[in-house]
């Protein structure tokens, strides 16, 4: 199975690509062993702590998500794109910009600490806030040599390193929430694991040392990249991390944490996606129309069925098996999780369909209907949540998300109308297909 799925990737790519393909590869193997600690630690936890506490860090972890997208100034971006990034003035520019804006960061959470928790009727998140943003300040300091190595198409030695730091700081967490059983063992955690990843870029990343500069053509040459990607990540982070936001005013905790675990299996099969556009089909595409244009649309098609053969059953797969999952894997206190995953993962038929199309619009450099692309979601999604609550409830939000992946799909494929014709009957057939299969199966085994 696995030589199968190596012949198919390699066909896809000439011998000049293979470091793309090698890249790639090592990008799936950092995001399965991230899965893998990720439900490992959750299985030992839940076991642990009672679901409003994971209510609360995912309000917590959402904020701190939010502060490092928001305030996006492209220093990561301007290391691996710009064509005088190697050079040791730009290297320790963008090292002490990096280092104001986590310490900047810091000070606007420490200021913002108390409104936010009378805003989430939460008071400890007073005191969590201020502390859990240390992690920004430790990230502010990660070296550019370790960005000038991922410039280079270097993963191994990353995901290697992520993975090494992510077993560390997840068994202190076991350790300590054994011991003290606080929420703070998880704050500690994570605190954990931003000064590991710093301190590995300086050990393991070396190339020019780093010291304070602020050269003034590379500020600006940086800022001029970060003013365009504030609002690509602006519209991410509020679809990635609003529905958390929003519920988490809406919903009491107990609640929050429920959907915050159905949530991480629901995201499994669009995360894979995501990796693969980013490492393999964004690429792929837009080498394919730039040796032969006239065959696109078939090369893209063939590409979205192929796609769509393995991950709708992963889809099927997570909403048939979803609940039985997460009774067999979970304490009682999380059993109704199953039944929201179970939801999420039919509006994901249609989202992996959507972030599969999506690589077409960057392939061809129009930037502005990849924006448009995200901007409609946000504007579907982030409201419906607001009204499905205020008409029925905590499942109206629910389904009320559901609904906006349903009809974001049509946009989507407006938008890459200009740029591929799609095979529209054979991919709702497929779509069909597996939605019925799973519908009727669900209905038996309930």
């Amino acid at each position: 199975m696995f030589q199968n799925l190596w012949n198919k990737l390699t066909s896809l790519f000439s011998k000049k690509h293979s470091k793309i393909l090698t890249g790639s590869l090592w990008t799936m193997v950092g995001f399965s062993s991230e899965m893998l600690f990720r439900m490992g630690s959750s299985l030992i936890l839940t076991r642990i702590f009672l679901p409003e506490v994971f209510g609360t860090m995912a309000i917590v972890t959402a904020i701190m998500v939010g502060m490092e997208m928001l305030s996006e100034v492209g220093v990561r971006t301007s290391l691996i794109q710009n064509p005088n990034a190697k050079t040791i003035n730009f290297a320790q520019t963008a090292w002490t910009v990096q280092i104001i804006r986590g310490f900047f960061l810091w000070s606007l959470v420490f200021i913002f600490s108390s409104q936010l928790a009378v805003h989430f009727q939460e008071p400890n998140l007073t005191y969590l806030l201020p502390v859990a943003a240390i992690s920004l300040i430790f990230k502010g300091f990660t070296s550019s040599n370790q960005h000038l190595y991922s410039r280079e198409l270097g993963v191994k030695k990353i995901v290697l390193t992520k993975g090494l730091v992510q077993f560390i700081s997840i068994f202190s967490v076991i350790i300590l929430s054994f011991i003290y059983q606080s929420i703070w063992a998880i704050v500690i955690g994570s605190l954990l694991s931003a000064f590991l990843n710093t301190l590995f870029s300086f050990v393991l990343f070396q190339h020019f040392k780093m010291r304070l500069m602020l050269d003034k053509q590379v500020v600006r040459s940086i800022l001029k990249i970060g003013k365009w990607l504030f609002f690509a990540t602006m519209f991410h982070f509020l679809i990635a991390q609003g529905d958390r936001l929003i519920l988490g005013s809406l919903i009491n905790k107990t609640e929050l944490g429920l959907y915050n675990l159905a949530a991480m299996f629901t995201q499994i099969p669009i995360s894979i996606l995501a990796a693969l556009s980013g490492n393999i089909l964004l690429p792929f595409l837009a080498k394919s129309f730039n040796e032969k244009p006239e065959h696109f649309n078939q090369t893209f098609n063939d590409l979205l069925h192929k796609i769509l053969r393995y991950m709708l059953p992963l889809v099927a797969a997570l909403a048939i098996l979803g609940n039985m999952l997460i009774q067999l894997l979970y304490p009682e206190e999380f059993h109704l999780a199953g039944q929201i995953l179970q939801l999420l993962a039919i509006a994901s038929f249609f989202q992996v369909i959507s972030f599969a199309l999506i690589p077409v619009l960057l392939s061809r450099g129009d930037s502005f209907r990849h924006m448009l692309a995200y901007l409609s979601l946000l504007v579907l999604y982030l409201p419906g949540i607001y009204l499905g609550f205020k008409f029925y409830g905590m499942w109206g939000a629910f389904y009320a998300m559901c609904a906006a992946q349903i009809i974001w799909l049509p946009i989507i494929i407006a938008l890459v109308r200009m740029y591929v014709q799609l095979n529209l009957l054979k991919v709702a057939k497929m779509l069909g297909s597996y939605l019925l299969i799973t519908l009727v199966t669900i209905s038996i085994i309930n």
